[in-house]
């Protein structure tokens, strides 16, 4: 993760969402966009709110879960639609919880990785044909690009005071004849949708995760417990 300038540390400290693009290379290369945010919220709370599949992260956005297997590791089929003339993307991505993470900052810090499934078209059409996917139709799945390089991660680390500094990363390279440039600041717009929608519904999380909800794994692999 890019370190933050004082300026940067000090516009967090005031509740902004603090952006950084990331670019390496030519502007087909990879790009990275990055997202920190300092929430007023426990960190159990805040890494609910970021992946509880209950809550759609951001606008605009259709995902069906494929795997779970209760310990934070799993697998997603995602469909964004994106605005005129930029061509819908898509794809499968296998996340992992990275416990060595946890391990090694003594739980201090979590942190959870995506990345695409390579050769999962045919698998994303499929779910589609079959009507796995709400909203998402064959024909919606068919017309999309499926993104040749996507991955990233969340990261949630516990501050003094009870808060959580939460960290989002993405890189991509989106494919298509739209610049990957172009979509990179649609995603880098995206970024205040996602981290201020993480810190909104953190604040709602102690009525939300009670024992009626299904048990959701730290980053730790455990269950965080119920409120």
């Amino acid at each position: 993760m890019p370190l933050l300038s004082t300026k940067q540390i000090d516009r967090l400290l005031a509740g902004e969402v603090v952006k950084i693009r990331q670019k390496s290379g030519s502007p087909d290369d990879p790009q990275t966009a990055v997202g920190y945010i300092l929430i007023d919220e426990p960190r159990n709370d805040v890494w609910l709110a970021a992946l509880d599949p209950h809550f759609l992260p951001v606008k605009n956005l259709r995902e069906y879960r494929i795997f779970s297997d209760g310990t934070g590791n799993s697998s997603w089929y995602q469909h964004y639609d994106l605005p005129w003339p930029v061509t819908d993307r898509h794809w499968i991505v296998d996340l992992s919880n990275d416990l060595r993470v946890n391990e090694k900052t003594r739980g201090k810090a979590w942190e959870l990785d995506w990345n695409l499934r390579v050769g999962g078209e045919a698998l994303a059409s499929k779910l589609a044909r079959e009507g796995k996917v709400p909203g998402v139709t064959a024909k919606m799945a068919n017309e999309a690009i499926y993104t040749p390089v996507n991955r990233g991660a969340w990261v949630a680390i516990n501050v003094r005071g009870g808060r959580t500094l939460l960290v989002y990363h993405a890189t991509t390279v989106v494919g298509g004849l739209i610049p990957d440039s172009l979509v990179l600041r649609i995603a880098m717009s995206a970024l205040d949708e996602l981290l201020y929608g993480v810190a909104e519904r953190s604040v709602r999380m102690p009525a939300h995760y009670t024992s009626s909800h299904d048990p959701w794994p730290g980053g730790d692999g455990k269950p965080l417990p119920f409120h």
